[in-house]
């Protein structure tokens, strides 16, 4: 691997990296699907240093002095790309596009990593794509694929992890559960992936799970590492005009069934379910500090709040939250200052996330971090990595988490869980 500061222009990897193909989707509004292709220009950043691919040379010398003092802190090297000369003119239309993996400011902030992670693992990634064109997804030559029958989604099978939680599962959430009595914090964001072997093509995988669930983010997200993240995320992780911040979480859920009675009455239970209710408001609690820390003194706005979203088979909490933005800070500085979403980590935010570094087998990576779009005059959008199907060089890997509270039920935790992982999979299935 290059080490932090060391130039590179991989020329000769240029042809591969020219079939890089990008997609962004919002399929709950009038926005145009956002097709990226090609690489200008890429800063990869790893746990042990970063790489670049610049075959133009576009980086200026003072870009490259940064590039030691803050090799733990992707947000600023990033933010340093955008105000690069040439680079800044050209992305204020064309957006650069990036990743945050879930640990991408564990360095910064003195959490320890969790199993698994090297000095080769990927935590953030910012691309300039050569061209950037807005398409309708139905239109074209490409005809998009018919969704396949479908049953109501209340009588869909669970993958075949089953009724009965996983022993790793079972063992992290008791001791969550030892955490939180103790009082080390209020919530805990405890997840489960599922890793199987097989071949799955990415485009069909997405053209999948966007016929299964109208959501405000669907994305295919090639990274340089070789995996590539195709998913249908219901929530924003953060967005802003340039002028204002806003926040989107989502917190609390529940099964949808399909059945207008059934979930009629289903709604009525969630509305009044005390854990539920108190899971958002410890979250949207978060989301507004972090707004205040963040924006203009006294620009704290919540616009929504405990309004039901239902996305394919769940239904959720969710509010909404804004702030004028403080323009001395780059976007991706801002995002730092949000990073990662309490909705995926449990409050307190930081010490959740330790507890999460030390229960869970492996590192989140991709999931639970944030893909999205910006532009050096302020603007960007993102959206959470949940609902996805992590494509590997050989396999896939699929993960879902929830909330764990001192009065969580184990069985009721696990069966979220089971929810929120049988969309995707089910999608997989559809495609291998």
């Amino acid at each position: 691997m290059t080490r932090p500061g060391e130039r590179v222009a991989w020329s000769q990897l240029e042809g591969e990296q020219l079939r890089d193909t990008w997609l962004l989707h919002d399929q709950t509004s009038s926005t145009p699907t956002l097709l990226a292709r090609g690489v200008r220009l890429r800063v990869s950043v790893f746990v042990g240093g970063f790489e670049v691919f610049d075959p133009e040379h576009l980086l200026t010398r003072d870009w490259w002095s940064l590039g030691e003092r803050f090799r733990t802190q992707p947000w600023m090297l990033f933010d340093a790309v955008l105000e690069v000369p040439g680079i800044r003119e050209v992305a204020t239309q064309t957006p650069v596009l990036f990743h945050l993996a879930f640990e991408a400011t564990h360095a910064d902030d003195s959490i320890p990593y969790p199993p698994g992670v090297t000095e080769d693992t990927l935590l953030a990634e910012l691309v300039l794509p050569e061209a950037v064109h807005e398409v309708s997804m139905d239109g074209g030559s490409r005809e998009r694929p018919q969704a396949p029958p479908r049953t109501p989604v209340g009588l869909v099978t669970l993958p075949e992890t089953g009724a009965e939680p996983a022993d790793a599962y079972r063992a992290a959430f008791e001791a969550v559960t030892d955490h939180i009595a103790q009082g080390d914090a209020y919530q805990v964001v405890l997840s489960h992936s599922v890793r199987h072997q097989g071949s799955i093509g990415p485009r069909a995988l997405f053209d999948e799970l966007t016929s299964r669930s109208q959501v405000p983010y669907a994305f295919m997200w090639p990274l340089s590492d070789g995996r590539t993240l195709v998913g249908a995320s219901p929530e924003c992780f953060a967005k802003s005009d340039g002028v204002e911040l806003h926040l989107h979480p989502l917190a609390g859920t529940v099964r949808r069934s399909g059945v207008e009675e059934l979930d009629s009455a289903t709604l009525a239970l969630f509305k009044e379910d005390v854990k539920e209710l108190g899971e958002h408001l410890m979250l949207l609690d978060l989301c507004r500090d972090d707004i205040a820390n963040t924006c203009v003194d006294g620009s704290v706005e919540v616009r929504s709040e405990f309004e039901v979203e239902a996305y394919g088979n769940v239904f959720h909490l969710a509010s909404h939250v804004a702030g004028r933005l403080d323009r001395s800070r780059g976007p991706f500085e801002t995002l730092r200052r949000v990073f990662p979403a309490g909705t995926m980590t449990g409050a307190p935010r930081l010490r959740a996330m330790e507890i999460i570094s030390a229960l869970e087998p492996e590192a989140r990576g991709a999931y639970a971090g944030v893909v999205g779009c910006a532009y050096s005059d302020g603007r960007f959008d993102s959206a959470i990595c949940i609902r996805m199907v992590e494509v590997l060089p050989q396999g896939y890997r699929i993960r879902a988490a929830g909330g764990v509270l001192w009065d969580s039920s184990l069985v009721k935790e696990w069966e979220e869980v089971q929810t929120k992982l049988s969309g995707p999979r089910q999608a997989v299935r559809t495609c291998s």
